[in-house]
């Protein structure tokens, strides 16, 4: 898992937030946003996890899509502490996994889902500033 998937879905998540993406507003889009975001956290820690600690994937405990099980997985096995703001949208940002494809509402607001996008920002600085602490011990 490298950081280009996760900014893969954060960058198609921007397109479908932009007027070139979604030129109506479409709610429906904006769950495909909101979905990529989740994406894109999940993968974030799921690099953190897997290509900076050594983490053992194998383990169906990993096969999550749950960021709160992730973040604490994340913790447990690393010596990376999760930013408090990720931990704080954690259980917001997971439901927008299914929901997001499969419910009958939208789930999220563009603002919302644009306001996730600078955490997820925050998130990816922050782990690649632990991967370098990593890589320099």
């Amino acid at each position: 898992m490298y950081l280009n998937h996760a900014d893969a879905d954060i960058t198609a998540a921007c397109l479908l937030l932009s007027p070139v993406g979604n030129p109506t507003n479409d709610e429906y889009i904006l769950d495909i946003a909101a979905y990529h975001v989740q994406q894109g956290i999940e993968k974030c820690l799921k690099y953190v996890l897997h290509d900076l600690s050594g983490a053992d994937d194998s383990q169906k405990r990993f096969r999550t899509h749950n960021l709160l099980a992730l973040i604490a997985l994340t913790e447990e096995e690393t010596a990376y502490i999760v930013p408090q703001e990720i931990k704080n949208i954690a259980a917001m940002v997971t439901s927008w996994e299914s929901s997001a494809r499969y419910g009958s509402s939208p789930v999220a607001a563009k603002e919302q889902i644009a306001s996730v996008i600078g955490l997820y920002d925050m998130l990816r600085t922050d782990a690649l500033q632990f991967a370098k602490t990593v890589s320099s011990q």
